[in-house]
């Protein structure tokens, strides 16, 4: 009689375990490695997409595109040291499960120099720096169905612009700047 009874006790924490599992919401459900494929291939892609229409404005990238898992709501910051008087576009798209991100730019004292106003998975925010040196991109997937989501950030630089010392691609390796708020323009493509 008590190993019926145990047996009946296994079989109802078994149902209850999968019961709760299948009751879980959608976003707490773990992506497995093939949807991490999918989705990262997604944002470059969305990547690739505006890198076309940035090269008709003459822009080209200035280095490797970074794609993370972020944290929905939590902005994830990104360094560049850019070369003064060179102008750069900075982009920032996330996966399909997304659709608000918000990329903000600082400057050394951690004043906002701009951020886009946008409700949309792609932003781009444009500008000048008036001074080389380190400038912080913050990056937020401020909607996303799920705890996280992929988000990329890309920076390009004006090829016809002028700038001191080493190439901008030699000047931008973890991502992030563009500068005065007067001097950039901001839109969603």
């Amino acid at each position: 009689m008590r190993v019926f009874i145990n047996i009946i006790a296994l079989a109802a924490c078994l149902f209850l375990a999968c019961l709760f599992l299948a009751c879980k919401p959608p976003h707490a459900v773990a992506q497995t490695s093939a949807d991490d494929e999918k989705d990262v291939a997604e944002v470059h892609a969305r990547i690739e997409v505006e890198r076309e229409h940035l090269r008709t404005k003459n822009f080209e990238l200035a280095d490797e595109p970074v794609v993370e898992l972020l944290d929905a709501g939590k902005a994830e910051p990104y360094q560049l040291e850019p070369t003064a008087k060179t102008t750069y576009a900075l982009l920032a798209t996330c996966q399909q499960a997304c659709t608000h991100i918000v990329l903000s730019l600082r400057d050394k004292q951690g004043e906002v120099l701009v951020e886009s106003p946008e409700r949309h998975h792609t932003v781009i925010v444009t500008g000048t720096p008036e001074e080389s040196g380190t400038y912080t991109a913050e990056v937020t997937v401020v909607s996303c169905e799920h705890e996280q989501c992929y988000a990329g950030i890309a920076v390009f630089y004006l090829k016809n612009t002028l700038w001191e010392g080493p190439s901008p691609s030699a000047a931008v390796l973890h991502v992030a700047h563009t500068c005065r708020a007067a001097a950039s323009e901001t839109y969603a493509h």
